[in-house]
C-alpha cells in the first residue's frame, strides 16, 4: 500500500465519513441507496454491516462491504448452494456482497491486500466459520485472488445481460438467430393481441402485488414468506426512488403479472418478476418473455441504456432470446 493511503472501517454507508458526494466515488448514489437498504434490513435482524474503505487524501480508492452472518440467516441458495463439499459452518463473513447482488468491491491493485486483511478482522461470531468472497466479476476476482488462501472452495454463477441500445423491437429481433426471430415475434404478437393492459407505475405501487411475487418465489423456495417479499418490494422501491418503475399487466383491472425495473445510469436491471400462475394469460400471452425481456429491452434501449441485466436464473430462456452471460465468481475458505 502506498504511503499516504489509510484504511478505515465504517458501519454506515451514509454518515460523517460518507463515501458518496459531489466527487466521483467507487459507487453511484443509487448503489449506495441499495447498500443502505441491505444495511437497514440486517440491522432489523440484529446483524452489523461494515464497509472497509481505503482513502488517499480526499479520494476513496478502495471499497469493500463486509457482512457477518449466521448459518440461520444465510439461506442455502445464497451461500452454501454456491460451493460443493463445503464443511459444516456456523458463521460466515461475506465479502463484497451479501449474496443478493453482484459484488461492489472496488480497489486498486496496491490496496487490494490491505482491504482483504482488514475485512478478515471484523468477524466476531462464535463457532466454526468460513469467509466468502461473493459474486465478483473476473476483474474484481483477479485483483484480490493473490490475497486469498489456495485451499478454498470455488463457486460460480452466470449473470445474463442484453447489450443495448435498440431503437425498436425489430432492431432487437434482427440480432437474433432465425429460430430466435420466429420465437420472439410469435411471443410478442401473442402479448399484443391478448387484450391485456400494460401500465407503467412507480415501483412503490408494486408493493401491493406481493402475492404475485410470493407465488414465483415459492416455486423455487417453499419457505418463501409473504412478509419477506413485501419487505423486499417496499424497501427496494424506497431505495430506487425515482429510478425504479414497475411494469404491470392487468386483465379487466385484475393484476396478472409484473416486473420491477431499476435504472442506474446507463445500466438497467430487472429486479423481480411476479405472476399469477393460475391465470392462462401467463402462458398464452408469454408474459414472462414480454415483461422480463422484450418490454425492458425496448424501454431501456429507447432511454439510451447501455446494458440490461436480467439476473442469474432461467439462463437458457435468456440465451435463446439473445442475452449474453458474464461470470460471477465466489470463493469460500475456513476462517476463525
Amino acid at each position: 500500500m502506498r504511503k499516504g493511503t489509510e484504511v478505515e472501517v465504517v458501519t454506515a454507508i451514509f454518515g460523517d465519513r460518507a463515501i458518496t458526494g459531489d466527487r466521483p466515488g467507487p459507487i453511484s448514489s443509487q448503489e449506495a441507496r441499495e447498500l443502505h437498504r441491505i444495511e437497514l434490513i440486517r440491522q432489523y435482524h440484529g446483524l452489523r454491516t461494515f464497509y472497509v474503505i481505503a482513502r488517499e487524501a480526499d479520494d476513496v480508492i478502495g471499497f469493500l462491504p463486509v457482512y457477518p452472518v449466521s448459518r440461520a440467516f444465510a439461506p442455502p441458495r445464497m451461500v452454501t448452494g454456491l460451493f460443493a463439499d463445503l464443511p459444516h459452518w456456523s458463521s460466515a463473513l461475506l465479502l463484497g456482497s451479501d449474496g443478493s447482488i453482484p459484488s461492489l468491491l472496488t480497489t486498486r491493485p496496491e490496496t487490494a491486500g490491505e482491504l482483504i486483511a482488514r475485512a478478515l478482522t471484523l468477524d466476531s461470531a462464535q463457532g466454526h466459520g468460513i469467509a466468502c468472497l461473493m459474486h465478483a466479476d473476473d476483474a474484481q476476482f483477479e485483483l484480490v485472488r493473490p490475497f486469498l488462501p489456495e485451499a478454498a472452495w470455488p463457486g460460480e454463477r452466470q449473470e445474463a445481460y442484453f447489450e443495448l441500445p435498440f431503437a425498436s423491437f425489430e432492431a432487437y429481433v434482427a440480432t437474433l438467430s432465425r429460430n430466435g426471430r420466429k420465437q420472439a415475434r410469435r411471443e410478442r404478437r401473442r402479448f399484443l393481441d391478448s387484450g391485456l393492459e400494460l401500465s407503467v407505475v412507480p415501483a412503490m405501487d408494486a408493493v401491493e402485488l406481493e402475492p404475485l411475487l410470493t407465488q414465483v418465489e415459492r416455486k423455487y423456495d417453499a419457505n418463501a414468506s409473504a412478509e419477506w417479499e413485501e419487505l423486499f418490494l417496499s424497501s427496494t422501491a424506497l431505495a430506487m426512488a425515482e429510478c425504479g418503475t414497475a411494469l404491470v399487466v392487468h386483465d379487466c383491472g385484475r393484476p396478472v403479472a409484473f416486473t420491477v425495473l431499476w435504472q442506474v445510469g446507463s445500466v438497467w436491471r430487472v429486479r423481480c418478476w411476479g405472476c399469477d400462475y393460475t391465470h392462462p394469460a401467463v402462458r398464452d400471452a408469454a408474459l414472462y418473455a414480454n415483461l422480463t425481456f422484450y418490454e425492458p429491452v425496448i424501454r431501456a434501449g429507447q432511454a439510451g441504456g447501455r446494458l440490461l441485466m436480467v439476473g442469474t436464473g432461467t439462463l437458457e430462456a435468456k440465451l435463446r432470446r439473445g442475452a449474453s452471460l458474464r461470470r460471477l465468481r465466489s470463493l469460500a475458505w475456513e476462517h476463525q
